[in-house]
């Protein structure tokens, strides 16, 4: 959440966060936002089955960080989608 009724790619360990983009959107444009459940955030770094997850810089995953947002189901390497539950 970077305003009133609006999203942006979360910071590294944002404590913002709401859910994942449905798509790519440009400033201005509606998004979708997935929130809570499992969705499939890029992974930043390699990611271990069960590792707590914090936000990562440009929107990515990160199992480093303060502020967890959930808990990868499933190993994940660097650049690919982590299968991630959402903690809200």
């Amino acid at each position: 959440v970077s305003g009133d009724n609006t999203v942006q790619a979360a910071a590294a360990d944002s404590a913002a966060v709401i859910g994942v983009a449905g798509f790519d959107a440009v400033v201005g444009d509606s998004v979708t936002v997935f929130p809570g459940g499992v969705q499939r955030p890029v992974a930043s770094g390699a990611i271990d089955a069960g590792a707590r997850v914090a936000a990562a810089a440009d929107g990515k995953i990160s199992a480093t960080g303060t502020n967890f947002i959930g808990t990868a189901l499933a190993a994940a390497e660097d650049g690919v989608p982590a299968e991630i539950k959402f903690d809200h």
